[in-house]
């Protein structure tokens, strides 16, 4: 990217931004007079940044979804394993200590939002998020199961955007 003159303290406190972001690491900044003979015309600046890598566990009945949802999250640079019923979520949320879990509410072998709230009770630790697979675009069908998780994930997403969505239930955790 390169900068005109002047503009590089402004550009500077994004870089103070980034570095100090949490849901980045690894950035490298390099800044670059191109002009080396008198004041210089303009600054190159590099930047190198990486996604801080999630533990999360995707629990779905549906493989194709829990697929889907899996193959995304990895491409994004997360580490993920999957389950299908509520032994194996309990199982891999204390073995991964998962930072997100996202679950779906048809869960087999138990409901996903007691699943949730029996996760909440001392598997994971407070600032990991749970997000709920709603399985319609409506959203929580009653109040209890709004409280149960951070976040509902209606059936029809973008599975681009569902990176960003567990780094926002992480960060609006109590």
């Amino acid at each position: 990217m390169s900068l005109p003159t002047g503009s590089l303290r402004a550009d500077m406190s994004l870089v103070y931004r980034l570095c100090t972001n949490e849901n980045i690491k690894g950035v490298t900044v390099r800044l670059q007079d191109i002009d080396l003979v008198g004041p210089p015309a303009r600054t190159e600046f590099f930047m190198n940044l990486r996604p801080v890598c999630l533990n999360i566990v995707v629990a779905d009945r549906n493989l194709e979804r829990a697929l889907s949802i899996t193959a995304a999250l990895v491409a994004d640079g997360h580490h993920v394993v999957r389950a299908h019923d509520a032994v194996s979520v309990l199982a891999l949320a204390r073995e991964h200590v998962p930072h997100a879990v996202l679950i779906d509410p048809n869960l087999a072998g138990a409901d996903g939002y007691q699943l949730a709230r029996r996760l909440r009770r001392g598997i994971l630790p407070a600032s990991s998020a749970i997000l709920g697979l709603t399985g319609t675009d409506q959203g929580p069908e009653t109040r209890e199961s709004e409280l149960a998780v951070d976040y509902q994930i209606p059936a029809r997403f973008d599975v681009v955007q569902l990176s960003g969505l567990i780094h926002y239930a992480r960060k609006t955790r109590p």
